[in-house]
C-alpha cells in the first residue's frame, strides 16, 4: 500500500490547540488526523441543522454509541500498526470487524474510509468487509469524503478483485470537485490523487487534478496561500508535471520574499518542483536555486536522509552546484547514510557524480552491501555514479551487473536506459575482466536490436561506441545496424558509428562488403553535418574510412575541408 499523506502536527500553543491535542494523542494515528477532522466536521454540520453548535461539541466528546465505540477501538489498535498474534488482539479485532459489518448501513463514507485505512494499517484482509466499505464510499447518496475516496483508490489500485469500484469512485470524485471550496482541501485531494498516476484510469485522474489546479488558481486569495498549502501544490506539480504558471509565480514570490521563514522541507519541495523545468540556466531559475540553497544550508540541523536526497537530486536535475549545500551534505553523509532507502541511496550518489562533487562519496559505496533490494533503475543510477566518480573496484561493478542481470528480463527497457547503462559499462573498463559485466553487455545488445527503430541517431551512436568494448555485443548489433537508413545524422554520431563498423569488420562478424557499402552511404548522405566535428575527428574519420577500404577523393576532400 502507498504511504498516506501525513498531517503536519505542531506542538500545541493556545488553549484550543491543547484541547485538540488531548483529544487525539495516543487515540488517533497521526496520518489519520485529517480524516478524523473531516468526519467530525461532517457530523457537526449535520447535527447543527437541528441543535446549537455548542451542544454538538458536547455530543461529539461524550458520545458512546456503538459506532463511536467500534471506530475508536479500531483507531486505537491501528496506532500500534500491528497485531500481537500471541494474545487475544487478533480475536478482538475480528470481533470489531464483525460489529463494523453489522453497522454497515449506518457508516458514512468518511467513517467507512477510516475503517478501511485502519484495516490496511493492521494488515487485515477480508474481502467481504472491504467490498462493503467500498460500496459505502462509492455510493452516490453518501456525502463525499476526500480521505475515504483516496483510501478507496489505494485499495482498488492494488487489489484487482475490487477493480469494479474504480470508475464509481473516480466519478464521485469528479462530480464533487466543484463542491470542494477550501483551498487546503483542494490541495490535499490533488495530492492524494497524484499517488495514482499509474492506474488504468490515469487519464481521468490527470484531468481531475488539472481541474483542481485550475480551481485553486481561480481563487482570489491565491496570493495569500500559506507555505504549507503551497508546498502541497508544489508536490502535486512535481509528480504530475502539470506546472501551473500562476502557482509557479507564487512559489517564486515566496522564495524571493519569505525565504528566511522556509523550513528545510519547504526548500526541498520547492527545489524539486522548480527542477521539473529542466536546466536552470535555460529556464531562468538559477537565482531561485541559489536562494533555496542558501536557506537550506542554514538549516543543517533539520537535515535527514530523505530531505538530503530530494534536495541534491533537485539541484542536480537543474544542473546547479551549490557549493555550501553540497559540502554540508557530503560532510553529513556518514551520519545520514544509514537513513537512506534504496532509492534515496541511488538518487544522492547519482546527483553527486553528475555534478562532480565527489567528496566523501565513498561513504555511499561502503553503505551499499546486498544489492538484491535495489530495482533496475536504482542499480543503473549507482553504476553511472560509480563509474563517473572513477570507481575501479571490479568486484563492486561485477556485483552491480549481477543484480542487473537478474532483473533484466522483468524490466521494461527504453533506448535511453539501455544506452546509459551500456555507456557506464564501457567507462568502467571492466569488460573482459568481470564476467557479469560481459553477460550484461550481451543482454543489452540483444534487447537493443529488437528496438533499433526507436533509437535516436545520437542514442544509436553512443550504443555503438559502448559496444566496441564487447566483441560478442558487436557481433550481435552489426548485422541489424546496416538494415537502418540513417539520414540527418550529426557529425559526432557519424564518427562513433563508423568507428564501431571498423571494429565489427575487423571481427568478421558479418558480410564486410555490405558493411562497407552501408558505411559509405551513411557518410555520403550526411556529409553536410560533418562541419560540427573538430578537424582532429575528421582526420580520424578519414583514417577509419580508409581502413574500411572506402576511397573517394571527393568525399575525402569534403571531410578535410569542411570547416
Amino acid at each position: 500500500m502507498r504511504v498516506p499523506y501525513f498531517a503536519e502536527l505542531s506542538l500545541p500553543r493556545c488553549m484550543r490547540e491543547k484541547k485538540f491535542h488531548a483529544q487525539i494523542v495516543n487515540k488517533i494515528p497521526f496520518d489519520m488526523v485529517d480524516a478524523w477532522k473531516e468526519r467530525v466536521a461532517q457530523l457537526s454540520a449535520s447535527r447543527t441543522k437541528f441543535i446549537p453548535m455548542e451542544f454538538t461539541e458536547i455530543i461529539d466528546r461524550t458520545s458512546t454509541d456503538e459506532k463511536d465505540a467500534c471506530l475508536s477501538s479500531l483507531l486505537q489498535y491501528s496506532i500500534q500498526n500491528k497485531i500481537n498474534t500471541s494474545t487475544n488482539d487478533a480475536r478482538k479485532l475480528s470481533d470489531f470487524v464483525e460489529i463494523a459489518n453489522e453497522l454497515m448501513p449506518k457508516w458514512t463514507a468518511a467513517e467507512a474510509g477510516m475503517i478501511l485505512r485502519c484495516l490496511i494499517k493492521l494488515r487485515y484482509m477480508d474481502a467481504t468487509i472491504y467490498n462493503n466499505l467500498l460500496q459505502r464510499i462509492a455510493c452516490k447518496r453518501q456525502q463525499f469524503s476526500v480521505h475515504a475516496s483516496i483510501v478507496a483508490l489505494d485499495v482498488i489500485s492494488t487489489e484487482t478483485r475490487f477493480e469494479s469500484f474504480m470508475l464509481p469512485v473516480i466519478e464521485k470524485i469528479r462530480a464533487n470537485v466543484s463542491a470542494t471550496r477550501d483551498t487546503i482541501e483542494i490541495a490535499k485531494l490533488a495530492l492524494g490523487l497524484s499517488n495514482f498516476l499509474n492506474i488504468s484510469k490515469n487519464g481521468v485522474i490527470i484531468e481531475i487534478i488539472k481541474g483542481l489546479l485550475a480551481k485553486a488558481t481561480n481563487d482570489k486569495q491565491l496570493v495569500d496561500l500559506d507555505i504549507r498549502t503551497l508546498s502541497v501544490f508544489a508536490t502535486v506539480m512535481s509528480r504530475t508535471l502539470l506546472l501551473s504558471t500562476k502557482l509557479m509565480q507564487i512559489i517564486y514570490m515566496k522564495i524571493d520574499n519569505d525565504c528566511d521563514n522556509l523550513t528545510l522541507d519547504n526548500c526541498a519541495v520547492f527545489a524539486n518542483c522548480i527542477s521539473q523545468l529542466g536546466h536552470a540556466r535555460a529556464a531562468g531559475t538559477i537565482s531561485y536555486f541559489e536562494l533555496l540553497g542558501d536557506a537550506a544550508a542554514k538549516l543543517e540541523s533539520q537535515m535527514n536522509g530523505r530531505l538530503a536526497a530530494v534536495l541534491i537530486n533537485a539541484f542536480a536535475k537543474a544542473h546547479v552546484l551549490h557549493q555550501d549545500l553540497f559540502t554540508i551534505i557530503s560532510k553529513k553523509l556518514f551520519e545520514i547514510c544509514p537513513q537512506f532507502d534504496t532509492r534515496q541511496t541511488a538518487m544522492i550518489a547519482h546527483a553527486f557524480a553528475k555534478l562532480g562533487h565527489l567528496h566523501n562519496i565513498h561513504v555511499i559505496w561502503d553503505l551499499i552491501g546486498d544489492m538484491s533490494g535495489y530495482n533496475w533503475q536504482e542499480l543503473a543510477m549507482i553504476l553511472y555514479a560509480y563509474t563517473k566518480s572513477g570507481g575501479i573496484n571490479v568486484n563492486f561493478i561485477n556485483n552491480i551487473c549481477k543484480a542487473m542481470c537478474k532483473q533484466f528480463y522483468n524490466t521494461v527497457h527504453s533506448p535511453t536506459g539501455l544506452v546509459s547503462t551500456s555507456y557506464s559499462l564501457y567507462k568502467s573498463r571492466s569488460v573482459g575482466i568481470a564476467a557479469e559485466c560481459d553477460k550484461l553487455f550481451v543482454m543489452i545488445s540483444q534487447k537493443a536490436v529488437t528496438m533499433l527503430n526507436r533509437f535516436k541517431s545520437t542514442e544509436l551512436a553512443n550504443l555503438c561506441l559502448s559496444l566496441t568494448a564487447s566483441n560478442p555485443s558487436t557481433s550481435i548489433l552489426m548485422p541489424k545496424l546496416k538494415t537502418l537508413v540513417l539520414n540527418d545524422v550529426d557529425g559526432d554520431s557519424i564518427f562513433k558509428i563508423v568507428k564501431f563498423c571498423c571494429e565489427a569488420i575487423n571481427l568478421n562478424v558479418s558480410d564486410s562488403s555490405a558493411d562497407v557499402e552501408w558505411c559509405a552511404r551513411l557518410v555520403k548522405n550526411n556529409v553536410h553535418r560533418l562541419a560540427s566535428l573538430p578537424i582532429s575527428h575528421r582526420k580520424l574519420l578519414k583514417s577509419n574510412l580508409s581502413k574500411l577500404g572506402i576511397f573517394d577523393r571527393d568525399l575525402d576532400c569534403i571531410i578535410i575541408s569542411n570547416q
